[in-house]
């Protein structure tokens, strides 16, 4: 399956992933896989960086798994001690 362009994200919604990575924060996160299924799960945010013209949230699940993510393939993302979402 080929992947779509990369579609950049708003630079305060980008400031926020960075913000979150800073603190380590915890949140709930819900992204389309590269085979377009949806998976959410609570993460620690541990670093944003850009590759390949795409930019990227690397992130650690509570069981240890770990997941690199394209940024525009977020649905959603809301910090876990409040429910209130990300916003840029």
């Amino acid at each position: 399956m080929t992947k779509p362009p990369y579609q950049p994200i708003a630079c305060g919604l980008h400031e926020t992933y960075q913000l979150a990575a800073m603190r380590q924060a915890v949140v709930d996160l819900s992204w389309r896989t590269d085979e377009d299924l949806l998976q959410r799960t609570r993460v620690v945010v541990e670093d944003v960086f850009t590759e390949a013209q795409a930019e990227y949230l690397r992130v650690k699940t509570q069981a240890g798994d770990r997941y690199v993510i394209r940024l525009d393939r977020i649905v959603e993302a809301r910090w876990a001690d409040t429910g209130q979402p990300l916003l840029g």
